[in-house]
């Protein structure tokens, strides 16, 4: 349907780790799928969406969900279990900026899963998403997030550091990403570079502790 309408369509989280290879089809817990799609197409994509009967869910009425949010869910009513987008502008809820998005489609990789072309975002920006996501969305278990990068880290002996870290700092994520690693430190049978200097040595923002420990005020465990 998108790729019909010429809208370039990126692949993330649960799907992003499926169609790269990193696990199995049917071996991680899926709320819904995700995708991105380009900052000025945003508005077409929703547009197919509805179209194709698909029910969006806007917080605050359409409008103010636009202005405010990353993204829009939609469901498809005869498969509601089943049949649910989330259909992103900004890759990360916490960084509303069009940089963001900028940046998941300049470093975008092509994939090939069951004998279909997908675009993705590269191992060390789904590891970011991944922990960003994790440690923000308090609906969703914050143990997934673990297993999520156990699984990009096991699987993906190529990953790159130092794009990490050159990627978190893009993206206002230094310190969460240290944190998060120091979290994943205390954990048992997890194989993870406590002493990874690149991790140690992220720069970070003067406004990222604060808002940190705002989102995480309610998981001791973390922050």
């Amino acid at each position: 349907m998108l790729n019909e309408a010429g809208i370039q369509t990126l692949v993330m989280k649960g799907m992003a780790l499926v169609v790269s290879g990193l696990c199995k089809p049917g071996s991680r817990f899926q709320f819904d799928y995700d995708i991105l799609v380009p900052y000025d197409r945003r508005l077409e994509a929703i547009t197919l969406f509805e179209q194709a009967g698909f029910k969006p869910y806007f917080e605050g009425g359409r409008e103010y969900h636009l202005a405010t949010s990353h993204s829009v869910g939609f469901v498809l009513p005869e498969m509601a279990k089943y049949g649910s987008f989330d259909v992103h502008w900004f890759p990360v809820a916490m960084h509303k900026h069009r940089s963001s998005n900028d940046l998941f489609f300049r470093e975008k990789i092509e994939v090939q899963f069951n004998g279909c072309r997908f675009l993705t975002v590269a191992p060390e920006l789904l590891l970011l998403q991944t922990i960003l996501h994790g440690l923000k969305i308090s609906h969703t278990s914050h143990t997934q997030w673990v297993a999520d990068v156990a699984v990009i880290l096991r699987n993906y002996p190529a990953f790159d550091w130092k794009n990490f870290a050159r990627w978190a700092e893009e993206l206002s994520g230094g310190y969460w990403a240290k944190n998060a690693f120091q979290y994943l430190s205390t954990l048992p049978g997890l194989p993870f570079l406590t002493e990874n200097q690149v991790v140690a040595n992220l720069r970070h923002g003067f406004i990222e502790p604060f808002a940190f420990h705002f989102f995480n005020r309610e998981k001791p465990g973390i922050a």
